[in-house]
């Protein structure tokens, strides 16, 4: 593939890692807005639905990451590019591993809602989100830094 081809893939990878930047953007906001502003049921009942169709969108810009991450790392095999397809595939299950926790932090949110429910587990689960978030975060941002790097380099 020539330059302007190659350069083409780096935009589209920035581009798509910025919509996926984006959306984990607008679910800390969300999140952040309505812990103070909406009742904890509502609360849960909010992210349910949300979490649902952000699946969607995970899954949609998921192909518009690592499809041009792959075709870069093939098509111009460089440390770089190589590095871009680990953090986009690596980013994967960690996602996975982020939404089977808030799904978790959903029922331990519900039982203490509803009076039942561990304390203690609902904090400890509360600081295992934190770290899940701030991972995705950092590796998210990574990706379209790279991809501009790598625009810009060739």
């Amino acid at each position: 593939m020539d330059f302007d081809g190659v350069r083409m893939l780096a935009v589209l990878l920035a581009i798509g890692s910025g919509v996926w930047v984006g959306g984990v953007v607008t679910v800390a906001i969300v999140s952040s807005s309505t812990q103070t502003t909406v009742a904890a049921a509502d609360r849960i009942a909010l992210f349910r639905v949300f979490g649902r169709r952000f699946a969607s969108f995970v899954a949609a810009t998921a192909v518009l990451v690592v499809l041009p991450a792959l075709a870069l790392a093939t098509l111009e095999p460089a440390p770089i590019t190589w590095g871009i397809l680990v953090l986009a595939v690596g980013l994967l299950p960690v996602i996975a591993v982020g939404i089977v926790q808030a799904r978790r932090m959903t029922s331990l949110r519900s039982a203490a809602a509803s009076g039942g429910g561990d304390p203690g587990r609902l904090r400890r689960n509360a600081a295992v989100a934190r770290v899940l978030r701030s991972l995705i975060g950092l590796m998210s941002l990574g990706l379209p830094v790279l991809a501009v790097l790598v625009a810009e380099r060739i």
